[in-house]
């Protein structure tokens, strides 16, 4: 294995540590660590696949430096949605290896995360499912998770 594959490994894997600091840009660091892999000759990394990854995470650094803050929900519930968006990720890598099977797992898991935490006692249980807090929380937490992670996945799978 290549310097460059492991410098893709490790700035994926940091990717995902950033989302859980609602500040940091995560989806940037797994990108950084797509483009590693791809530099390194990954098979199933190519231009068109750093061109859709590059605009899936332009536009989660858009949403999130537009979307309305509710600091205490995200803060709160940032940790049960990324653990919840990785369980999913790798959950969708063993079921099947494949780029799809990565993302559908990584955005059931961060769903399934947000309900959990929905449902805890810091939750808000007032809020209802698809309310614009409930999807305003998803889209600037659970969306640059689900990001995040599936690049990481991908990189990952791609590299090993």
């Amino acid at each position: 294995m290549s310097a460059l594959a492991i410098t893709a490994i490790v700035l994926s894997a940091l990717g995902v540590l950033a989302c859980f600091v609602p500040r940091l840009p995560g989806v940037v660091s797994s990108y950084a660590g797509m483009s590693c892999a791809w530099f390194a000759g990954a098979p199933y990394i190519d231009g068109s696949v750093l061109v859709f990854w590059f605009v899936a995470a332009a536009l989660v650094i858009g949403i999130g430096i537009f979307a309305p803050k509710e600091k205490a929900l995200a803060r709160a519930g940032n940790p049960y949605v990324v653990v919840g968006a990785v369980a999913g990720a790798l959950l969708g890598y063993v079921a099947a290896p494949t780029s799809a099977s990565i993302i559908t797992g990584s955005a059931i898991g961060a769903l399934l995360g947000a309900l959990a935490f929905r449902s805890t006692p810091r939750g808000p249980k007032t809020i209802p499912l698809f309310s614009p807090v409930f999807v305003n929380f998803m889209c600037s937490t659970g969306l640059r998770a689900v990001v995040a992670c599936s690049i990481c996945g991908i990189t990952v799978a791609a590299v090993l």
